[in-house]
């Protein structure tokens, strides 16, 4: 527990960190700008995101604080030394889930930091006063003014979203061993995985992470969007393991 602390304390106090929060934040806002005048909180935020293809970075915006560790560690060769006191699986399950967990922070934070600090300068007709629900899930939350509950669950969404796409970013790395390709890989994953689910009959990828689901209950968009999230993440880490596993043998 204690070297998960210190990998997370690595993920975090670095400047990249705030670099990705600030530019999860600037997309939002980016996105926003064609709403100004509006007066609905929920329905800007919403729209931030879905009529524009400034939502296609939120997979860098995940893998920039931290994605880039595993590949650093091992060119730098000091993996020989940190796979004598640990052996390599625990070393590549912890830097996974810590890479995701610093990932999901990212996006969840930018979202807090657009709401909180860009709206209200460039959107200063917004307020909750005003907001209606735009989805029926969330019309209990809207009436009764549960803000917190409204978007923490936002924020959620947005974190294993960030978690997600920081494990598919970490999975790249093993298998580009290059990071200047990890983004690029990443990008284009999610417009692949977009099709993918469009040829399905399913939404978005930007939409489960957003909240932008047409569901009668909060279970239902929890339910359809952690389970997407969490087979691609399964999928990501299994991969990642297998061949992070052969990069560390010729390390």
């Amino acid at each position: 527990m204690r070297q998960y602390l210190i990998d997370l304390k690595r993920g975090i106090v670095n400047l990249r960190f705030p670099t990705a929060v600030l530019l999860c934040a600037a997309i939002y806002w980016l996105g926003s700008l064609p709403e100004i005048g509006a007066d609905n909180v929920l329905y800007i935020l919403d729209a931030s995101v879905l009529f524009g293809s400034f939502g296609h970075l939120f997979p860098v915006v995940a893998v920039f604080p931290f994605g880039a560790s595993f590949l650093e560690e091992l060119h730098s060769g000091n993996l020989r030394l940190v796979l004598q006191r640990i052996d390599a699986n625990r070393y590549l399950g912890r830097r996974f889930l810590v890479t995701g967990v610093v990932g999901g922070l990212a996006t969840a934070l930018g979202m807090l930091v657009f709401l909180g600090v860009l709206l209200p300068v460039t959107h200063p007709l917004a307020s909750l006063e005003y907001a209606e629900a735009v989805y029926p899930y969330a019309d209990a939350l809207v009436q009764q003014k549960q803000w917190f509950a409204y978007f923490g669950l936002y924020a959620l969404l947005q974190w294993a979203s960030g978690f997600m796409w920081a494990g598919i970013g970490l999975m790249f790395s093993a298998i580009t061993g290059k990071m200047q390709l990890v983004y690029l890989a990443t990008v284009l994953f999610m417009e692949v995985l977009c099709r993918g689910l469009f040829a399905v009959g399913k939404d978005h990828i930007v939409n489960y992470a957003t909240g932008c689901l047409d569901v009668e209950t909060i279970g239902q968009l929890l339910f359809e969007s952690l389970s997407v999230f969490a087979i691609l993440s399964l999928i990501s880490f299994l991969i990642f393991m297998v061949l992070g596993k052969r990069r560390l043998r010729y390390a």
